[in-house]
This record gives C-alpha cells, structure tokens and sequence, in this order.
C-alpha cells in the first residue's frame, strides 16, 4: 500500500496540485512530520517513497507529452467521414450530439449533427463534415477518450444499422426505459430511470439544480452505491440458494460486467467493476482479505495509469474522494454519535464521512456549499435500496405483462413521487444552499492541509490555531476574495478577437459575458466560461446568433440583453426564456450601474448591438466585438488579462494596453 500512495501522490501533485502554494505546503508538512517523527525515521521507506513519488510524476508529464504528440493536430474542412455511435445520442430540435469513434482518425469524438436522421447507439453513419482537434480543456475531454470535435451540416448522410451483442444490449435498456416511461408517472419514471440505467434526458432544470443543492446527483446516476446493492441481493440469493462462494464470486463478475455495458463505463462504474474483479479473483484463489482502503488506492492506480487524466475527471474524483472519506472517518464518526439509533447513526456517518473529502472539490467544480446534504442522504438514501429491488420486479413483470406492471407499480410510484417532491422542497430551502465564487486548486490544498494537522493531533493549541486560520481564510475567500477587496477589477477575458469577439469580466461577486459572434472558432471558449461557475449575472448578444449561441450551454443567466427585434420571434424568446431570468431588449441605449461602474449598451438597429462601454472612476474602455483592436480601457483596474496566445505577438493590439496588465494566454 506504501508503494501505491507514493505513486499516486507523485500523479496528483503533477496533474492536479501543481502550483507553488501547494508545493510549499507539502514541504510544510514534510519538515513539520521531519520534526515530530525523526527518531523513528526509516531512510529506506523515505528513499522509495521519493523515488516512487518521481515515477508518478513524470508518468503524469511523459504520458500527458506523448498523447499531445500522438494526436493530430488537424482542422479539416468537409472531410468524408465514417464514425460509429458510442453513447446515447441527445436530440435538440434539429441537433444531435454525441460521443463516436471516427474511423478515419482512429480516435472518439464530439460529435455534432444538423439535420441528421434519427440514429441510435451502435449505428455507423457516412457523412462530410469538420473536424477538429480540442484545444482548450482538452483534459477533461481526453478523460472521457475525447480526442477530437466533429461538425458536419450533411443532409446527404448514410446510416448503417449497428448490428451484435452490444447493440442487443442497448435495445433491452431501451426495452427497460419504454416499460418505466408506460407504467409510472412523468416524475415517477424520471427519477427511476436515473436510478436504474442512468438515463437522464427528460429531467427538468427544477429537479437537477434541486440534486446540485443537495448533493444527491449520485443516487440518480448509477454509482458504486447501486453497484453494492445489487451485489447484496445477488450475495442473498445464491445464498439462499446454496451456491458455494467461488461459483457466486464467478456470477458477480460476470453480472457485474453486463450490468456496465448497460449502463455505460463512466469512471464510477469502472471503479466498481475493477474492484469487484480483484475481490473475486481474491475469493477464487484463496486469497486473504483485502482492506478496503488498499483495494480503493490499487483500483485508482490501475485507472491512472490505464488513463491519467482520468485524474481531471469530476466523477472520477469525487467518487474516489467519497468512498475514501467513508473508510477513514464513518466510523470515528459513529463513535462521536452513539446516543443516535443505529438506523440514523450509519446513514449519518456515512453521509458526514463521504462529504470530509469531497466538500473542497464541490467549491471546486460547481462553486456551491451544500448545507442541507448530510440531512438530505439522510431521508433519501436509505429508499435507495427499496426503490432499486421494487424496480427491478415491475420491470422483469413488465416483460411479460406491460399491464400487471402498470397495477404493480402503484406503490411504487408513491414512493418515487414522494422522493422527488422532498428533493425538490429541500432544493428550495432558504439558506439551505450557498452559492460561493470560483476558487483556485491552492484552496485544495490549504483545506487537506488544515485537515492533515487536526488528524495527527499535534500538542497543545497548535492544530487549532493552524486549522482555524486555514479554513477561516478559505470560508472568507469563498464569498469575498481578499485579492478583490484589494484591487477593485478580478479578470477579464478576450477571446479570439477578429473572428469570434467575446469578453468575460469578473467584478467582485458578478460576471458580465458580452459576446459579439457565435462562433467559437478554433479555440473553446468553455474553460473561460467554467470560471464562472456556468453562471452569468449579465449576458449581452450582439445579435441572433448570439443568442443561439447560448441555447445548447450549460450556463445559467441573471439578464439577457438583447436587440429588441428578437423579442417578438418564438423561436429566439423559447431559448431566452429556458437560460434566463430575465430578458430586457436594447432598443435606445441603456446604462447599468453595477458597484462603481457603468454598463453602458448602444444598439445599432434592431437586430444587432454596435458596441459596449465599463466606465469606472472616470475610466473607460469601449468594446466593439467583431476587432479587437478597438479594445480600450484604464488597465490598472484590471489584475489579469488573458488573450489568444498569436495576440501576443500582434504590436497593434498590444499598443491598446498598458503594460503593467499581465497578459496571460489562453
């Protein structure tokens, strides 16, 4: 095990805490455990922890440069293209998205179509269209074996029927989905389908941001929680049956397999089925027992070094972080509250536990602080269970009789309908959810830097003092950065200026999206836009395209400035009205007083925005979207400014700026 975490750590430091302020407080600690624990060093154990540490941090970079290497640095223009498709294609009007592998380049893809033909899982289609390598976030694509982006604008496309074991598979989960979509209620089998096949296409923006609040999106996306019990009721069964234990090891397995082509080889489900193979592959040899927390880093190694960047993962790393705060403190935890009935006491300790390790990783990835979670996996949790094995029987009746399915699954249909109301009446809790500004990785470390000195109880006050500092300091950066107070300006962002003019600026606890094209060119603008937590106080489209532009993105916006024209199309309002709160048209010029600027927005006519103005404290600059030449502003009130990486090198864009900004490519 000592082997396995010098590895991991050396992956991580290199992948994820690869900044100075976490370096420094490695060595903090280092020194700190150097200091306390010198008499009983073993140099031997130190000398191969270093060097285990260095081999998996240059696994990290040499695999990192190499796959960099090994891809091709393409942007090919209607291409004939074969791909096959790879996951469940999602359907918007005439858009259809999905993961495939394009035979051509022998990589997977994004994939996005017009006009295209239904097509489903497994299907081949010809057609011509763009392709193009990632170049921004590609991280987190290439965890997902994402290599590359495919647009194509075809009508003329051939559809080949897929065909084999594989597509039978996903002819039966659609089986499965028809039966729950005709014997129980909309929100009924909303919320079963999630549960039993991870289908999440007809969720309603109400439901899913009342799971973010709550903390609860697990339970409705098949994890390792629906994997173990599965596992219990198949153990139950041969039991039962009397099967002996090397022949039920053998059917778990195989189970466990189908159950994962079913459902999909997310990072959890992978998890999860690589630990239920080493288990039984320890029960068909005889093997000892494995420690759990041995067996949870072993099946992480294994996964890095298949694919590293497994480690930018959001799924991969909140399931690992969850499942390893459950073995290290659910039942200290449970030692603390042994006055609570078992029943609670367990679903307390485990939900407390999941939430030690996670929590900073949630501020993380989806900038919220999720009050109301431990409570809410408290009632909802334990239904799991009941709701998986009542599902499972109305289905397998359902396959014989559709209409004794609709009769038996009244009941349950009860319990999901009371499921999903509760969810969505704790999501509207007041106060029951914070929504917080984004942080850096540093915080990371900062908060499992705190954690490490309240675990090894150093003497006297000093693991107080040290915590209380470390978490106050991240609690207040959470809701008004320090650097902020500070420096009147956060950041703003340019992006790809001539041929697709966006700007982001944060400012204190708001972000303001102006964007003049639609386009996003050969650059993705999403990393940017994930900086703002998917969220826009203020979004401005220069014109109809712009508003499209939003209609397929995650982000959510406070008010939508538009030209006024596209208020009276039902086509543009049905996109506005699904992303926006509020929808204000730019008929005259409009000021916006936000803090100690001004927003001002002059229109052009009645399609299309001609330019935008932030004056602060008698500073102004002016932003034409389609030049970035036009840029103009009083630099000292910016921190950083981040541009294209060939603007670096254009003198007459630099000459607009002053050069006290930092300018950092992107």
């Amino acid at each position: 095990m000592f082997g396995i975490l010098s590895v991991l750590f050396g992956i991580i430091f290199a992948g994820i805490f690869n900044d100075l302020i976490s370096f420094c407080l490695a060595i903090i600690i280092l020194i700190y455990l150097f200091i306390k624990y010198k008499e009983k060093l073993n140099f031997k154990k130190v000398l191969v922890f270093v060097i285990l540490f260095i081999i998996g941090f240059f696994y990290y970079i040499v695999y990192d440069f190499y796959t960099l290497n090994s891809v091709k640095d393409i942007n090919d223009k209607d291409v004939a293209l074969n791909i096959t498709v790879l996951s469940e294609p999602e359907y918007d009007s005439s858009v259809i998205t999905f993961n495939g592998y394009v035979k051509e380049y022998n990589k997977k893809a994004r994939v996005t179509l017009y006009d295209t033909p239904y097509i489903s899982y497994y299907d081949t289609i010809r057609i011509k269209g763009d392709i193009y390598t990632l170049e921004e976030n590609y991280k987190s694509r290439y965890s997902q074996g994402l290599y590359y982006n495919v647009i194509s604008y075809d009508k003329n496309s051939e559809i080949i029927s897929g065909k084999g074991f594989l597509k039978s598979i996903y002819d039966f989960k659609n089986k499965v989905i028809y039966i729950l979509d005709n014997t129980l209620s909309f929100n009924g089998a909303m919320f079963l389908k999630g549960v039993l096949v991870g289908d999440d296409d007809l969720r309603t923006d109400e439901f899913n941001d009342s799971l973010n609040k709550l903390s609860l999106s697990h339970i409705v996306s098949v994890s390792g929680m629906h994997f173990s019990i599965i596992s219990m009721v198949l153990i139950y069964i041969m039991r039962r049956l009397k099967i002996n234990r090397k022949l039920s090891s053998a059917i778990i397995v195989i189970i466990s397999f189908f159950i994962a082509v079913f459902i999909g080889f997310t990072p959890s489900v992978i998890r999860v089925l690589i630990m239920t193979f080493i288990l039984s592959f320890a029960d068909l040899t005889n093997r000892e027992k494995i420690m759990d927390i041995y067996l949870l880093l072993l099946t992480a190694l294994i996964m890095l070094l298949f694919n590293v960047y497994y480690i930018h993962n959001v799924a991969f790393v909140l399931s690992f972080t969850s499942l390893a705060g459950i073995l290290l403190f659910s039942q200290k935890i449970n030692d603390k509250i042994k006055f609570i009935p078992r029943f609670f006491k367990d679903n307390i300790s485990v939900s407390a536990s999941a939430t030690v390790l996670t929590i900073p990783f949630i501020l993380y990835y989806f900038r919220g602080l999720p009050l109301l979670s431990v409570l809410a996996n408290l009632l909802i949790v334990p239904l799991i269970t009941v709701v998986m094995v009542y599902g499972i029987i109305l289905i397998l009746i359902s396959l014989i009789s559709i209409k004794l399915g609709y009769f038996i699954g009244v009941p349950l249909d009860m319990i999901l309908r009371v499921c999903v109301n509760l969810i969505n009446f704790m999501g509207d809790i007041p106060f029951g959810y914070f929504k917080t500004l984004s942080i850096s990785v540093y915080y990371i470390s900062i908060y499992y830097t705190a954690l490490f000195f309240i675990l090894i109880k150093p003497s006297g006050v000093l693991k107080y003092v040290i915590s209380s500092v470390l978490i106050l300091y991240i609690l207040v950066n959470l809701f008004y950065p320090l650097e902020r107070a500070v420096l009147p300006y956060g950041y703003m962002y340019v992006f790809q200026g001539k041929d697709s003019g966006k700007s982001i600026t944060l400012y204190k606890d708001k972000s303001i999206f102006i964007n003049g094209s639609s386009t996003e060119g050969k650059y993705n603008y999403n990393l940017i836009e994930n900086e703002c937590n998917s969220h826009f106080d203020i979004y401005v489209a220069f014109n109809g395209e712009c508003i499209k532009y939003i209609k397929n993105k995650d982000f959510t916006i406070d008010k939508i400035y538009v030209p006024a024209q596209f208020l009276t199309n039902p086509y543009f309002t049905d996109i506005m009205d699904k992303k926006a709160r509020e929808i204000i048209p730019v008929n005259d010029t409009i000021s916006v007083q936000i803090y100690d600027f001004n927003l001002t927005l002059k229109p052009k006519d009645e399609y299309n925005i001609s330019k935008v103005s932030l004056v602060a404290n008698s500073k102004e600059y002016i932003t034409v979207m389609e030049d970035i030449d036009e840029y103009k502003y009083g630099a000292k009130y910016i921190v950083n400014y981040y541009m294209v990486e060939k603007y670096l090198t254009d003198k007459s864009t630099l000459n607009n700026f002053s050069y006290d900004v930092e300018r950092i490519k992107i």
